[in-house]
């Protein structure tokens, strides 16, 4: 119904709605829905407003708040009571479910009592019409929600029930459908859906050893389905509710240490793949407390070395191997050669990523000759890639494609980015493909290291069959995705080949600026491999500049890391120097011939 008032009546009306000249849009919205649908559009019937009762802090809050209670009088109980639940399932609910609180009877139906699911249906409609209520389809059923705004609202209003007691109801009702320990771990997204919201509701209801059960024992060991699945995000958004805004200390004492651990370590896992490596390692030093109160070594380790991976995630080179150092003291500790094989191979690869090339490689020897486990995963992808690095292509692909063989979803596409890397100057078709299924995957999951380990890839790639237009896409997409997240090591190392499509494009300012920032970040990580790789790509940008004296400087100082790395490309480095020196041109003179405009000289 249009309103009755004119410009002035209006503005009038709303004038207690306005704070230093600004007016609350959300409780301008909710008074002109109460006005025309309970008032008749009549401003006259408008909720008279006690601005003396309002503290300067929360005005805004406290004039919503009246708009409500004036609007929740006007509806029917019936509708009242519906929102007052609606309002406790912020991911919304089915009418299926709403029909169990209907069964339970008493006070947890409410006014409720007695209604059929046509009825539900018919007043869900009409809440939908006014606005307080909106509802989504999965599939063929749809799903109903209070408006957010309005949530915290309605849940005040819920009288004569505890909110436990109508999740209770739910709980009760879907837990005998699903297995706590399935044989075989759920897949289907409708049954994960399912799971996810009776660990939910058992949470709620304060079932809170039946929900961290439900999450080990229903959905199959954590991080391990989860993950290869793709399913990070349904993952956090779970762990999130054992842990409400991450307050970690008072979280469900009633909880064993090891299960609050577990927990933790699991939302530390799913928070580092989905780019808040911030949050990961909270959570990691919350396990490491709880490990070390308990004297687990084992675990304590495994700690030390999630710690290690977000510093190394992040570009804190030194940072990762005193983590990783810790994990190995443990590890050895607690005498278990499964964790001695792990904490072994990430001290290597940080060892390798500082520049300490002969004491990782002692280290990778050491792993594979304990007895245990072969190593595999993400260990033997570390492996891999330090032989690429050091030139060994040969010996990496046997290795990727063994583990390629093994490897369940996750693990293949790791595999396969590598692969798609170790290929791309011997089979280009072949890498490309091994590429496309790496993304196929790391877009599913939305886990930030896969994806930018493609775009790493596939920025190489590109270069490789020099379709520089791509390859500058690649690697400004990933540079944007690293940096954004915070993902130092990544943001080297794809600005290394975007630095060298640059200076393959004949874009030497661009080369020096990518190579320059690049170099920047590996002093401070101190990433050895990114700091000789970069200051080799400043050298050939300031020659192709024409700034001979800068470029010396450059690639002589990558000359002596490269060597101390015994990197693969380091030959490349001395010609550069000596076409430098033997030029026979003046000083100051330009060298733009000394190399092919369209070679790639990473």
């Amino acid at each position: 119904m249009a309103s009755q008032g004119d410009d002035r009546t209006l503005t009038k009306l709303i004038e207690p709605l306005s704070i230093a000249g600004t007016y609350h849009a959300l409780s301008v919205a909710v008074l002109g829905s109460y006005i025309g649908n309970f008032a008749d559009g009549d401003p006259a019937k408008a909720p008279q407003f006690l601005l003396d009762e309002a503290k300067e802090g929360d005005v805004k809050a406290r004039k919503l708040d009246r708009i409500l209670r004036e609007y929740a009088d006007a509806l029917e109980p019936a509708e009242r009571d519906l929102l007052s639940r609606l309002a406790l399932f912020p991911r919304g609910v089915k009418i299926e479910y709403l029909g169990w609180i209907i069964e339970a009877g008493g006070t947890v139906a409410g006014a409720l009592i007695g209604q059929s699911s046509a009825a539900l249906v018919r007043q869900l409609s009409r809440l939908e019409k006014l606005g307080l209520v909106f509802h989504y389809q999965t599939g063929t059923e749809a799903v109903y929600s209070a408006h957010p705004f309005l949530r915290d609202f309605f849940r005040s209003v819920l009288s004569g029930v505890r909110a436990e007691n109508i999740h209770e109801s739910i709980r009760a009702k879907l837990a005998p459908s699903l297995e706590s320990r399935p044989s075989e771990k759920p897949s289907d997204p409708g049954v994960l859906d399912q799971y996810e919201f009776l660990i939910e509701q058992s949470l709620a209801a304060g079932h809170i050893q039946e929900a961290c059960d439900l999450y080990w024992g229903g959905l199959g060991a954590s991080t391990y389905n989860l993950e290869n699945l793709g399913e990070n995000t349904r993952g956090l958004r779970i762990l999130e509710r054992f842990f409400p805004a991450d307050d970690f200390t008072n979280s469900f004492p009633a909880l064993s240490t090891r299960d609050r651990s577990r927990l933790a370590c699991d939302l530390g896992l799913f928070s580092r793949s989905l780019s808040d490596l911030a949050r990961a390692n909270s959570a990691f030093l919350y396990c490491a407390q709880l490990d070390t109160q308990a004297s687990d070594a084992r675990n304590e380790s495994q700690d030390e070395e999630n710690l290690s991976s977000v510093a190394q995630l992040a570009g804190r080179c030194a940072d990762a191997a005193t983590h990783a150092d810790r994990a190995f003291e443990l590890a050895d500790l607690a005498d278990e050669p499964d964790r001695k094989i792990g904490s072994l191979c990430t001290r290597a690869y940080t060892r390798f990523v500082l520049g300490e090339t002969a004491l990782a490689e002692d280290d990778f020897l050491a792993a594979t000759e304990l007895p245990g486990k072969a190593m595999s995963g993400y260990y033997s992808a570390q492996r891999c890639e330090c032989d690429l690095a050091l030139g060994r292509v040969s010996s990496a692909l046997v290795e990727t494609r063994r583990s390629l063989a093994v490897a369940r979803t996750h693990n293949a596409c790791l595999f396969n980015a590598l692969l798609a890397r170790l290929l791309v100057n011997t089979d280009t078709t072949m890498a490309t493909g091994h590429l496309i299924a790496a993304r196929q995957f790391a877009e599913k999951s939305g886990e930030i290291e896969l994806q930018l380990r493609c775009f790493q890839a596939a920025c190489e790639l590109a270069l490789a069959v020099a379709d520089l237009p791509q390859s500058l896409i690649e690697g400004e997409a990933g540079i944007l995705l690293a940096d954004t997240c915070g993902f130092g090591k990544f943001s080297v190392d794809i600005r290394v080949p975007l630095a060298g499509a640059y200076l393959a494009s004949n874009q030497y300012q661009k080369a020096l600026q990518t190579a320059r920032y690049a170099l920047d970040l590996s002093e401070q990580g101190q990433y050895a491999w990114g700091q000789a790789d970069a200051l080799h790509l400043c050298g050939i940008a300031h020659i192709r500049l024409g700034e001979s004296e800068l470029a010396r400087q450059r690639l002589t100082a990558a000359l002596a890391l490269r060597t101390k790395l015994t990197h693969p490309k380091t030959d490349e480095t001395k010609r550069a120097l000596d076409q430098l020196s033997g030029s026979g041109r003046a000083a100051g003179t330009k060298q733009k011939d000394s190399l092919p405009s369209g070679a790639s000289p990473y």
